[in-house]
């Protein structure tokens, strides 16, 4: 059963996409790039959460967001990079509350990406969006590592596997989407 989409109802209608700033451009972008490219979702909110090391990848990702959102459609995606410090668990759980609520509040619907950035960060997210009963969370596994840094369209399908978190556990279904 294929997801309903977001960024179709009219300028109104809020898809919220919520990630951590890791390393790699390609961590960052590539399960966005996906969900478009698949139709599976169509964000047109964004919230990048960096720290002091990773704000210039947050300029880089934030200028490739724009343009593949662009290019599928959504012309002016709302960007909005999160500073926090890297090691402030506390912090960084606040700021992700205070996202969520916000969203909640708003009616968004909401997708968190659990691809980019440290195991603590990504557990933070993941167990605060299970807490906000959040949409979707999205994981794009990569089968062969020698691809780890090259961007979606570089990477040969069969090699790319997305999944949805929240279908697996609400619903059982373990298969991840294909192209």
């Amino acid at each position: 059963m294929p997801l309903p989409r977001a960024g179709d109802g009219g300028e109104n209608e809020r898809c919220v996409w919520i990630t951590f700033v890791g390393v790699s451009l390609a961590a960052i972008c590539n399960t966005i790039w996906m969900c478009y490219d698949l139709d599976i979702l169509r964000p047109n909110v964004f919230y990048l959460i960096y720290n002091e090391k990773t704000r210039d990848l947050m300029y880089d990702a934030r200028d490739l967001i724009s343009e593949i959102c662009k290019t599928y459609g959504i012309p002016n995606p709302q960007i909005a990079g999160i500073k926090t410090k890297e090691d402030d668990l506390d912090q960084i759980s606040r700021e992700i509350r205070k996202i969520l609520k916000f969203e909640t509040k708003k009616g968004s619907r909401i997708a968190v990406d659990l691809t980019p950035g440290r195991k603590y960060m990504t557990l933070i997210l993941a167990i605060i969006a299970a807490q906000f009963n959040v949409d979707h969370a999205f994981y794009l596994h990569l089968k062969d590592p020698q691809y780890q840094n090259e961007l979606y369209p570089r990477i040969p399908q069969p090699l790319q596997e997305l999944y949805d978190l929240n279908r697996i556990l609400k619903e059982g279904i373990g298969s991840a989407f294909k192209k």
